[in-house]
């Protein structure tokens, strides 16, 4: 599999313009979400892991009681590639359906 190139830093700016809360640390698109307990951060990491699992592109995850952070880059383009910021929106699909499950 072709792996996708890294992305000018004009077209990073721009994705986080429009994605609240994501960030931009080094070469890494960051973000936190926080969950009601340690179950609920444990599930959403399972299931951004599938994601993650089928796209063969995996994230560093850091789970706490209640949160997790998440961290995309493609390490073998040196930054952030279009996969990163497609996985990031899946993370937040992934987060908006168990937010409201929840509710």
């Amino acid at each position: 599999m072709t792996r996708p190139g890294r992305l000018e830093p004009a077209v990073v700016e721009t994705w986080l313009a429009g994605h609240a809360s994501w960030r931009q640390e080094g070469s890494a698109l960051v973000k936190s979400f926080r969950f009601c307990d340690f179950k609920e951060a444990l599930a959403f990491t399972v299931e951004l892991g599938m994601v993650a699992e089928k796209r063969d592109h995996h994230p560093d995850v850091t789970v706490g009681w209640g949160k997790a952070l998440v961290c995309w880059t493609t390490h073998d383009a040196g930054g952030i590639t279009r996969l990163d910021l497609e996985l990031a929106e899946a993370t937040d699909a992934i987060a908006s359906a168990r937010t409201h499950d929840r509710a």
